[in-house]
């Protein structure tokens, strides 16, 4: 094994540039993309590697990940187990199967390199296709009852396995794991499986996780709201909502950030969820529940193609620091932020379900567009479908082929090393 690093965070899921024929008919250009804006400067990428690896094509969930970054290798979540590839060549590292399917995951691996998954006879919320494949939903895989198993990367070992009721979702904060069922949430060691506590979330309340955090309120959004610390099992914020607040996303785990809905006139805002109190930073779109969400410690990025464009908002003060409206084309399906500006592909419908269009990174700063080419990776990609599960690690870019043909790597030359 090689040995760890602390892994750079992956952006959220799949894509890659595939182009099609290069005569232009009837006025539509080959990539089916009008351009709204002329290119800035012309960067490039390159097919990498195709590894013949599948992935759980019906993998769903707005933050479900299905891949990981650990020291110099990529650790693909597939249909039954786990497949590391070597990220330079493509190659398989080792393969850890784990007697049954997949049903979830933890966002990112620990510091020391472990993770957790959920196993068992899950099956996708989302509504079936009539290939048998559910379409992309918010919601997690259900089960009636499924175990949860920590995986060591570095020894590439279930460490130890508990079974739970239903497909929990999994949350990592430092070295400790959350399993957040429908009607109780837990904290046990990573390493140990040593139960560390329970927290106070029963089936009367809602409960949502991300960055190491969980927001638990009264269903419906109703008051107290409670964020505690995966980390520490500590209550960060306590706080009665005056106002008619439904919490919807946690947008940013430090400092805490939420996005709500005011039920009382149908606004969706943007909040900070503080010791004393909420604090509203922001009116935002009613779209924002669907939007791509990235942040720094300093600013959140929300885009997307309902929303239309991306906005660039302060998590100081909800100020708005950048962004750019609509970018012309049918569909726009952001996935990364980078270098300033949103990572994303364009095209008219039609044309990405052919497997062709424009990858492009849009500047949140002048809405300056620098386009990174067009090329052939497999005919049968559908980018309207892989487009939103792309990930990118250092400059490549990862995704699951369409159809299961297996894992492609694209890398990237970006504009600031050009």
């Amino acid at each position: 094994m090689r040995a760890p690093r602390l892994y750079a965070a992956v952006l959220a899921v799949a894509l890659v540039a595939a182009a099609g024929c290069s005569a232009e008919v009837d006025g539509v250009p080959p990539d089916g993309v009008a351009p709204s804006a002329e290119p800035t400067s012309a960067a490039s990428g390159s097919k990498a590697w195709v590894a013949d690896v599948r992935v759980r094509p019906d993998w769903i969930g707005r933050d479900a990940p299905w891949i990981w970054e650990y020291s110099d290798d990529v650790v693909v979540i597939a249909p039954r187990g786990l497949v590391a590839l070597d990220q330079e060549t493509g190659a398989e590292v080792w393969r850890l199967p784990l007697g049954g399917q997949v049903c979830g995951a933890t966002p990112v691996p620990s510091k020391l390199g472990l993770v957790a998954v959920t196993v068992g006879r899950c099956e996708p919320a989302g509504r079936p296709t009539r290939a048998g494949m559910s379409v992309l939903t918010d919601e997690p895989a259900t089960a009636r009852r499924t175990t949860v198993k920590a995986v060591d990367l570095e020894s590439a070992s279930v460490v130890w396995e508990r079974p739970f009721p239903g497909a929990p979702t999994l949350e990592v904060g430092g070295e400790a794991l959350l399993v957040a069922g429908r009607c109780s949430a837990r904290r046990f060691d990573l390493g140990t499986g040593a139960p560390l506590g329970r927290l106070a979330a029963g089936c009367d309340n809602q409960v949502l996780v991300r960055d190491g955090v969980v927001v638990v309120s009264s269903a419906g959004g109703g008051p107290p709201w409670r964020a505690v610390e995966v980390t520490s099992g500590e209550t960060v914020a306590e706080v009665t909502v005056s106002d008619p607040y439904n919490p919807l996303r946690i947008l940013a785990g430090q400092p805490l950030t939420v996005l709500a809905a005011d039920t009382a006139d149908g606004r969706s805002v943007v909040v900070r969820l503080e010791p004393d109190g909420v604090r509203e930073l922001a009116d935002v779109s009613t779209e924002a529940q669907d939007a791509f969400v990235t942040a720094t410690d300093e600013s959140v990025v929300l885009a997307g193609e309902a929303w239309p464009g991306a906005t660039e908002l302060s998590l100081d003060d909800g100020s708005t620091l950048g962004g750019f409206p609509g970018v012309g084309a049918e569909r726009w399906i952001p996935f990364a932020r980078l270098d300033g500006g949103v990572l994303g592909f364009e095209g008219t419908q039609e044309a990405l379900n052919a497997g062709r269009g424009r990858l492009t990174l849009r500047s949140l700063r002048d809405d300056s567009l620098t386009e990174l080419g067009s090329e052939v990776f497999l005919n049968d990609t559908n980018l309207a479908v892989a487009a939103p599960k792309a990930v990118v690690i250092d400059d490549v870019l990862l995704m699951p082929s369409h159809g299961n043909g297996g894992v492609l790597a694209h890398r990237l030359t970006l504009p600031s090393a050009s």
